[in-house]
Order: C-alpha cells, then sequence, then structure tokens
C-alpha cells in the first residue's frame, strides 16, 4: 500500500483510519513525493 510504503504503517493502522484522515494522508504523501521529485530533477 502506498501509505505503509511511505510512512511504514501497517495495513491495520491506515485501516483504522477514517476515510476523511486516510484521504488527507494521501494527498500529503502525494504532495510531499511530487516536491521531492521536482527538488530532486524527476530522477
Amino acid at each position: 500500500m502506498y501509505v505503509a510504503y511511505y510512512l511504514h504503517w501497517s495495513n491495520a493502522e491506515i485501516l483504522d483510519l477514517d476515510h476523511a484522515t486516510r484521504t488527507r494522508v494521501i494527498d500529503g504523501i502525494g504532495r510531499i513525493h511530487t516536491e521531492l521529485d521536482a527538488h530532486h530533477g524527476g530522477d
């Protein structure tokens, strides 16, 4: 899972989050990943 990979959370921890929180976490990871990718030239 995307969240488990980036945050090293178990599936149970992720599934315990309510949908709105899980969506915010996923969006936040996506923003961070995009910023890091841009900073490192997309490599």
